[in-house]
């Protein structure tokens, strides 16, 4: 059974009632934020902890030990083993340096191998057949994801 009685809400006062709602949102993230304006204006300054090298790694870029690649030409580029290695189980990071004029050989991955050019131009060739004429330019920051399959070939 339906009342007679008109509802006093209106649609004008149900936005009104939106705009309270809004309204009290907005004074207590304002009063959250002027609560903490004391701490933040204390004058104490923040402090961080000592590193615990047993828990955070670090590596200045002056501290990279950079060696020859031994996977390809003498004097083609270099390498930097940050965490784990090549031929070790488990996650590994290193850092590749290509000198100009070097690609390397037609090669494959035992798991996926995920890139990202941090400076220059990283030029890749995948597939059965190497051609060097028609690698595929990579700028700085791009990424790739190399599968293990057969014969990749990346520069």
């Amino acid at each position: 059974m339906t009342s007679s009685v008109p509802s006093k809400r209106t649609p004008v006062s149900l936005l009104d009632a939106d705009v309270d709602a809004c309204s009290g949102r907005r004074e207590f993230l304002a009063a959250t934020l002027l609560a903490a304006l004391p701490l933040a204006l204390g004058g104490t300054q923040a402090r961080a902890g000592r590193i615990n090298p047993a828990e955070t790694a670090i590596t200045l870029p002056d501290e990279i030990k950079w060696s020859d690649w031994s996977g390809g030409p003498p004097h083609s580029g270099e390498m930097a083993t940050l965490y784990g290695g090549l031929n070790t189980p488990g996650p590994y990071l290193v850092l590749m340096r290509w000198n100009p004029g070097y690609m390397s050989a037609p090669h494959s991955y035992a798991t996926d191998r995920l890139s990202l050019v941090l400076s220059g131009t990283w030029w890749v060739n995948s597939g059965a057949s190497f051609d060097p004429t028609i690698p595929f330019r990579y700028p700085r920051g791009a990424s790739c994801t190399a599968s293990p399959a057969p014969r990749t070939t990346t520069a």
